[in-house]
């Protein structure tokens, strides 16, 4: 596993993100993309399944490797969608392939452990773009890095 960069899923229907890399802190840190053009882009317990289940069929060691790792996940939007509003939940929905007490506890985990944030891109050049962390019920609301609008990437024209 390289720490870094940018892993695109090359087969179709891959679940859950777009795209993720690693950085290695401490503890390790997941970060998954996701490109996003509705204002909720919420989740099954299942896609989390899904997507953990092809993470361990590609890293070996992934039970031990994911065991300690912390999560986060970025919405990709265009400025010109409807902006996300709020935390992306995790649903529990009857499912073949998970069990109700496995949907609640995959559900709690993406509430309790996984760290969401929205970045929003404008056409053109990437002058200003920010990052919001969005926090859940239990949290303290939305902020931005960089108190009026941290810049995150900037670009020329």
């Amino acid at each position: 596993m390289d720490h870094w960069v940018l892993y695109e899923p090359k087969v179709q229907n891959f679940p859950l993100v777009d795209g993720f890399f690693f950085v290695d802190s401490n503890p390790m840190t997941l970060f998954g993309l996701r490109m996003a053009t509705a204002r909720g882009h919420h989740t099954r317990a299942s896609t989390v399944r899904q997507f953990t289940e092809c993470l361990a069929a590609y890293f070996n060691g992934w039970e031990e490797l994911s065991r300690e790792m912390s999560w986060e996940i970025i919405y990709v939007q265009h400025a010109d969608s409807t902006p996300m509003n709020g935390w992306q939940r995790c649903d529990v929905v009857n499912s073949d392939s998970v069990s109700d007490d496995e949907s609640r506890e995959i559900a709690g985990f993406r509430e309790e452990e996984v760290r969401q944030y929205q970045v929003s891109i404008s056409s053109g050049a990437l002058e200003e773009t920010q990052l919001s962390e969005v926090r859940n019920s239990h949290g303290n609301g939305k902020r931005n890095w960089g108190g009026k609008g941290a810049v995150l990437i900037s670009g020329k024209k």
